[in-house]
């Protein structure tokens, strides 16, 4: 999951970034227009093969 935080919306990135969520981007909401920062977290197992 890849959320997108408005840039505005300070509650939210902060709620986020607790929950371990990184900044990857920054782009603008496709409906208003509005600075949005796309967020994502690492899994724990990412880049691991599994067998």
């Amino acid at each position: 999951m890849k959320p997108a935080v408005l840039k505005n919306n300070r509650a939210d990135f902060a709620l986020w970034s607790e929950l371990g969520y990184r900044v990857i981007d920054r782009r603008k909401d496709r409906q208003l227009g509005c600075s949005c920062a796309v967020m994502r977290k690492r899994l724990s197992n990412e880049g691991q093969l599994t067998g």
